[in-house]
């Protein structure tokens, strides 16, 4: 059912750097959710990978950004960001459109004050994660300062966890804080396989922030009790030859595979369990997916979304974060109580009601419409 109160608006969903992962899949999603809704749906990117722009619907209007600055010695993510600044300045052809923002807040807020524009900002990390891992005290008390100083000028924050939400608040935020869930297109007509293999999967960016590195230390570790097991790392990221080079180095090589970035389907319908051992998080889909197929689950109690999801270990087990041992003894305990956990996940399963499709889009609709 279309929903008349938003009919015809222009949505400019900004993304500078569109590759390949979960947020990439809730731009896809929410942008074909517009377009059935009557909306006019425009992106705005410097850089968008050929895989995501086959996928995304036709009715998409996408408007690239000239490459005004390249400055070499900057992440290539921020030259995309400062570009699209530029871009949205001049941006005078589309008429009363609302920002939906995907990455650069910052730059996203102050673009639409100065444009008179509304804007959205959906915050995909928890708000402390990245500047809290990667950054010095100074920088990240600095770059924390600054994000919510400027966030407060947002007509809106969407986050995808309570926990994210919940920070906002306690910072005394007076924007529409909101919590959307990742929108989840559930296959309850799909009939899910029961026979499993030995084998352990991890999916995600071969970057830090999923420190793949300590789920291979972590499974060198449980080999020496099992020594049968596998593990499957699907991914491609700057740490790819740095852990491909270790696991060859120790020769863990007949143990430990990688698999080009892909879609994990078909590994997790029959992987004896998936293993998340970010260090932070927002609500990461990849878990969703994983309860979709009835598939157990290891997962860092980082901030946010995990704890969410499995319900504080209700549906899978949960870890402590940046921990080698407790990962290891995570992957013994499922190990020695499989029939357990694999209960577990499907009754976490049953649980993914709450991030349906429809009904997680539509809020974005009715915020949209709120806004004037």
């Amino acid at each position: 059912m279309t929903i008349n109160i938003i009919r015809k608006k222009n949505i400019l969903l900004l993304m500078p750097t569109i590759q390949r992962g979960g947020i990439e899949n809730n731009l896809i999603y929410l942008s074909n959710y517009f377009i059935k809704n009557s909306c006019k749906c425009y992106l705005l990117t410097s850089n968008i990978s050929n895989e995501i722009k086959k996928r995304l619907n036709k009715k998409v209007n996408i408007i690239y950004s000239r490459n005004y600055l390249n400055f070499r010695f900057i992440n290539p993510r921020y030259n995309d960001g400062l570009n699209c600044f530029i871009k949205l300045l001049s941006l005078t052809n589309i008429n009363q459109f609302k920002i939906l923002s995907f990455q650069n807040h910052f730059l996203s807020v102050i673009g639409a004050l100065l444009t008179n524009k509304k804007v959205i900002i959906r915050i995909a990390n928890h708000p402390t994660g990245s500047v809290k891992f990667f950054q010095k005290k100074i920088f990240y008390t600095f770059k924390l300062f600054i994000k919510n100083f400027i966030y407060r000028f947002a007509d809106a924050i969407v986050c995808n966890s309570n926990e994210s939400k919940n920070y906002f608040r306690s910072k005394k935020f007076t924007n529409n804080v909101m919590c959307i869930f990742n929108p989840l297109i559930l296959n309850n007509k799909k009939k899910i396989t029961t026979k499993r293999q030995n084998y352990f999967l991890t999916a995600g960016r071969l970057e830090n922030q999923k420190n793949i590195e300590g789920i291979i230390f972590a499974f060198e570790k449980f080999l020496k009790k099992f020594p049968k097991s596998k593990l499957i790392i699907i991914g491609n990221g700057s740490l790819e030859k740095k852990l491909k080079n270790y696991v060859k180095n120790n020769n863990l090589d007949k143990k430990i595979s990688f698999k080009n970035f892909k879609n994990p389907e078909k590994y997790l319908k029959k992987c004896k369990a998936f293993i998340l051992n970010s260090l932070f998080e927002g609500l990461p889909n990849v878990l969703l997916e994983a309860l979709k197929y009835n598939t157990p689950i290891i997962s860092t109690n980082c901030s946010s979304g995990p704890k969410e999801i499995l319900e504080n270990g209700k549906y899978g087990i949960l870890t402590k974060v940046n921990d080698v041992s407790s990962l290891c003894l995570g992957m013994i305990k499922l190990h020695n109580n499989y029939e357990i956990y694999l209960k577990k996940a499907k009754n976490g399963n049953k649980s993914l009601a709450r991030f349906e499709y429809d009904k997680q889009c539509k809020k974005y609709l009715q915020l949209i419409s709120k806004i004037k």
